[in-house]
C-alpha cells in the first residue's frame, strides 16, 4: 500500500515538474526573442484571461493593430499601470479605443499610439499566480506553492539520484552488486567439498591462523 502511494506521488510529482517546465518554457523562450510578459491582475478580460494569467506579447505599432486584437498598453487613466485590453477601434488621430470583455463599456480614455507596448501573442493560465497573491497580501498560498515547490525539487532530486546510482549490467564502468545472485543461490555447486575447503582457508586467513 505504502509503495503504491510511493509510486503515485512520485508520478504526480514528474507530471508536475514536466508541466511547470513546460511553462517555463513557453514563458521564457518567448522573451529571449524581445517578447514581454504581463500578469493579468483584474478579471477586466474574462473569461478569455482570468487573474493570475500571464500575457505574452510582441511589440507592434498602433498603425499595425486592428480591431478585434488585445493590446498591452501604458493605461492613460493611470500612469505607470499596464492594461491588456481588446481593441475596439483605431480613431482618426491614430489612438486606439479599449475595452475589457467583461466590461459593459468601452474604458474612457483612449489610448495614445505612444502608450501601445505590444500585442498579445500567447496566454498562459495561472503561472502569475503568485505574483497577484503577493500583490493582495495573501500570504497563505504563496507560502503553500513555495513548500509544494520545495517538496517538488526534493523528490525530483532523489529520483535523480537513485537513477545516476542505479546498476546497469551494460555499462563496464560500474562496480557489480556484491554477493551471489538468486540465480547463483538456486544453482546447484559442482564443487562443494572444494567451495568449502576455500571458506575455511579464507576464515583461518582473516584471523590470523596462515
Amino acid at each position: 500500500m505504502f509503495e503504491l502511494l510511493r509510486v503515485a506521488v512520485r508520478g504526480a510529482a514528474a507530471a508536475t515538474l514536466a508541466c511547470a517546465g513546460a511553462m517555463l518554457a513557453a514563458t521564457l523562450l518567448p522573451v529571449a526573442f524581445g517578447w514581454e510578459t504581463q500578469v493579468v491582475l483584474t478579471g477586466s478580460m474574462r473569461p478569455g484571461i482570468a487573474p493570475g494569467d500571464l500575457v505574452v506579447s510582441a511589440p507592434v505599432r498602433a498603425a499595425q493593430v486592428r480591431a478585434g486584437q488585445v493590446v498591452v498598453v501604458e493605461d492613460p487613466a493611470r500612469p505607470g499601470t499596464l492594461l491588456v485590453h481588446r481593441v475596439v477601434r483605431r480613431n482618426a488621430d491614430g489612438s486606439l479605443t479599449t475595452k475589457g470583455d467583461a466590461n459593459p463599456s468601452v474604458d474612457q480614455a483612449a489610448v495614445p499610439a505612444a502608450n501601445v507596448r505590444g500585442l498579445a501573442r500567447l496566454r498562459v493560465p495561472k503561472v502569475g499566480l503568485p505574483a497577484l497573491w503577493l500583490r493582495q497580501g495573501r500570504w497563505a498560498p504563496v507560502t503553500a506553492a513555495f513548500v509544494v515547490l520545495i517538496a517538488l525539487g526534493h523528490l525530483a532530486r532523489e529520483r535523480t539520484r537513485r537513477g545516476r546510482h542505479a546498476y546497469d549490467p551494460r555499462r563496464t564502468d560500474q562496480c557489480r552488486p556484491v554477493g551471489r545472485t538468486s540465480r547463483q543461490l538456486s544453482r546447484p555447486d559442482p564443487h562443494p567439498g572444494i567451495r568449502s575447503d576455500h571458506h575455511r582457508a579464507t576464515d583461518l586467513v582473516r584471523r590470523g591462523v596462515l
